[in-house]
C-alpha cells in the first residue's frame, strides 16, 4: 500500500501500457505498467486527485445510503428494505415482510451475510427466469454470477451472466440489466442498433440507466461477508 499526502493507494502491475485509476467501495487501485516506478504511479495519483477525492465522497455517500444493509440490520430486495429477524428456520426466507433468519447465526456476520446470500440467489434465480421469459417469449439460459464490478455480461457464445445482487435494485433496474443483456445476443457492441433495440423494450432505458449508478456501491455488497 503507497500513500500520498493524502490518500492511500494500491498500486497493481502489469502489462498494461498506459495508466489507470479505479476508486472501488472507497478503495484508491492504480494500473501501471510493470516498468513504472512507485513515484510515476504517485504522479498519477496527484494529477487526478481532485477526481479521485470526489469519487471516495460520491461512494462513501451512497454507501451510507445503504447502511443497514451492510450492517445486516436489514435486507434490500428489489430497492425495498426488509428488517431483520431471528426465528426457529432452518434457512433465510421472507415473512411478514421481513427476512427471517436461521437463530444459529446470531451474532456471526459471516454466517448471517451468507445465509442471506443463499436466500437473494434464491430470489434471483426464479426472478430472472421469469423476466427471460416474458421478455424473449420463452426462456433463454443465463447463470448468476458474482463479478466484482459488472452487473450483467453477454459472451459471444451468447452465454449471459446476471449478478445475483440485481435482485437488491429496484425491479425497473434489474429488468434494465436483463433486457440489456439480452439486446446484446444479436448486437456484440454498444453501437446504435444495439441502442435502437433496448429502447424498443425499455423506450426510458436513459433514465433507467442513470438512476442505476445511484446503487453502484451494491456491486460490492456481502464481497467479504467477515467482520
Amino acid at each position: 500500500m503507497d500513500k500520498d499526502t493524502t490518500i492511500e493507494y494500491a498500486i497493481i502491475r502489469s502489462s498494461r501500457k498506459g495508466y489507470g485509476i479505479e476508486v472501488r467501495d472507497g478503495q484508491v487501485i492504480v494500473r501501471v505498467p510493470n516498468r513504472a516506478t512507485d513515484e510515476q504511479a504517485a504522479e498519477v495519483v496527484r494529477s487526478k486527485l481532485e477526481w479521485i477525492l470526489s469519487k471516495i465522497s460520491q461512494q462513501s455517500v451512497r454507501r451510507n445510503k445503504f447502511e443497514l444493509v451492510y450492517c445486516l440490520q436489514a435486507v434490500l430486495i428489489h430497492g425495498v428494505l426488509h428488517e431483520v429477524m431471528f426465528g426457529n428456520c432452518k434457512k433465510a426466507q421472507i415473512q411478514d415482510n421481513r427476512v427471517l433468519l436461521p437463530l444459529r447465526v446470531r451474532g456471526d456476520y459471516t454466517k448471517a451475510a451468507n445465509a442471506i446470500i443463499r436466500l437473494l440467489n434464491e430470489l434471483c434465480n426464479d426472478y430472472v427466469t421469469n423476466r427471460i421469459s416474458q421478455t424473449m417469449g420463452r426462456f433463454y439460459p443465463f447463470r448468476l454470477s458474482n463479478a466484482r464490478t459488472k452487473w450483467g455480461s453477454c459472451k459471444y457464445n451468447g452465454e449471459i451472466s446476471l449478478n445475483w445482487r440485481i435482485i437488491c435494485l429496484p425491479a425497473r433496474l434489474s429488468d434494465y440489466i436483463i433486457v440489456h443483456e439480452l439486446c446484446h445476443l444479436r448486437h456484440h457492441n454498444h453501437g446504435k442498433g444495439f441502442w435502437n433495440e433496448v429502447a424498443g423494450v425499455l423506450p426510458d432505458y436513459k433514465e433507467r440507466r442513470k438512476e442505476l449508478k445511484e446503487y453502484s456501491v451494491l456491486v460490492e455488497l456481502y464481497r467479504n461477508p467477515t467482520r
